[in-house]
């Protein structure tokens, strides 16, 4: 994965929450890496804090994708 400066912890987990997320919003992978890749680099860049980055970053992409999903 070519997720940024990620070490193999944060790769592991930022594949789970990818997963995680394509499976709960139905969209493509490619698209929620996309989106969690971009994410995750932007609350890298200016966090003080790691630690709950990946839940951050999990959070916004899911808001992002519900807001384009098509009604169902």
């Amino acid at each position: 994965m070519n997720a940024g400066r990620h070490d193999d912890g944060d790769a592991a987990r930022s594949e789970r929450a990818i997963r995680a997320l394509t499976d709960a919003t139905r969209a493509s992978p490619e698209r929620v890496r996309d989106l969690f890749t971009v994410e995750f680099s932007r609350l890298e860049r200016v966090a003080k804090v790691r630690t709950y980055l990946h839940v951050l970053a999990t959070v916004k992409v899911r808001t992002m994708l519900s807001r384009t999903a098509p009604e169902q």
